[in-house]
């Protein structure tokens, strides 16, 4: 029962992920790809810096920093659709997140070197995926 109640959630957590993308991809295709493209420089971000670190905090302290020139040119670039501002708050948002989605995937696993890629492919977007796409829906609807 235990395994079958962790698969569900870990089912429900990288779906929600994904579907996440989907789902804003049908509100507006560059939020999309705006939302894809902060995921991905945070976790180059994290993991490159993370991986030789010698202190845990520094590779997401480093995603997060490499979200500061993916910000400012959603900034210049999403204006419209985009109200004057979003972009930012959508940067800010992926900053404060994206950190937490893999301590949200440790979680789940119940410890930090369980064998599970698919969870660690998505597991920035757990948090951010479904508040970013609740964010735009609302936004721009």
């Amino acid at each position: 029962a235990h395994d079958l109640a962790l698969a569900l959630a870990i089912g429900a957590a990288t779906g929600s992920a994904a579907a996440a993308v989907a789902l804003t991809r049908d509100v507006d295709a560059s939020a999309a790809v705006y939302l894809l493209a902060c995921a991905c420089v945070y976790d180059a971000g994290a993991y490159l810096v993370g991986t030789g670190a010698s202190a845990a905090w520094e590779g997401p302290l480093a995603g997060v920093v490499a979200l500061i020139p993916v910000t400012i040119l959603g900034a210049v670039v999403l204006v419209p659709p985009f109200p004057s501002g979003t972009p930012l708050a959508l940067g800010l948002l992926a900053a404060v997140l994206a950190p937490l989605g893999p301590l949200v995937g440790t979680a789940l696993l119940g410890r930090q070197d369980a064998d599970a890629p698919g969870l660690r492919r998505l597991d920035s977007l757990i948090l951010l995926g479904p508040a970013w796409a609740w964010l735009v829906t609302t936004i721009l609807n």
